[in-house]
Formats: structure tokens, sequence, C-alpha cells
């Protein structure tokens, strides 16, 4: 089998004009979609440093605000003739203990905006 030979030192036919149009629009649709490409990539790294570093969260609608070296005072009505019986905080969630005259009470109360979210109530058997 006879391979052609390459010859480098041959010189280049010159291209056709039409060809040589095509080969600039190319050339100038690759310049577009790499710039187009690298200017998505800037959004979409900005947007990931803006979210990660930049915003400061926000309360919720419900929350409540206290400036730094103040002090909350909330008042929880409490049932005629209870007590509290223990307190524990859960997380973003305060669960209090009540002793009544009619059994216990289990209250589940959201520690931002200080609403009841649940309450469990113990009869006692007579």
């Amino acid at each position: 089998m006879i391979t052609p030979r390459l010859d480098d030192d041959a010189p280049e036919k010159p291209l056709d004009p039409a060809v040589l149009r095509v080969q600039q629009r190319l050339k100038r649709m690759m310049v577009w979609s790499r710039g187009i490409m690298l200017v998505g990539f800037a959004a979409l790294f900005g947007v990931i440093f803006y979210k990660f570093y930049w915003v400061q969260p926000t309360p919720g609608p419900n929350s409540l605000s206290v400036a730094r070296g103040q002090t909350l005072v909330q008042t929880l009505p409490l049932p005629d003739g209870a007590k509290v019986a223990a307190a524990r905080l859960d997380g973003d969630k305060l669960i209090v203990t009540l002793e009544t005259a009619k059994g216990a009470s289990i209250l589940v109360i959201d520690a931002q905006s200080l609403q009841t979210l649940r309450r469990l109530d113990f009869a006692k058997s007579q």
C-alpha cells in the first residue's frame, strides 16, 4: 500500500474567498459564544458569592426583635391555679409542663414568636 507523502515545504494553495468569509464568520461566532459563556459563569458565581457572604438573615414576620443590651419581657397567661412544673428549651421550641387542678398540661411554644403551637392536657382519673 502506498501512503501519500505530505510535503510540509510545499506552498499552500490560497483559499477561496467564500471559504475565507465562512472561516471569519465562524471565528466571530466562537468569540461571541465564549464571551456569553464567561458572562454566564461570572453571573452564576457572583450570585453564589452574594448569597453566602452578603445576605443577612432577616427575622420572620412574627419574630420578636430585641436590640443588643435590651431585655425582652413577655407575659404568657396561665390557667387559674396552674403552676409551672418544668420548662425546657429544645432548639427553637420552649416546652412547659403545667400542674393544674384538673391534671397536667404540656405546652409547646415557639421561642421566636412566643405563640403556643400545641397543648397536651392530661386529666386526672376520678
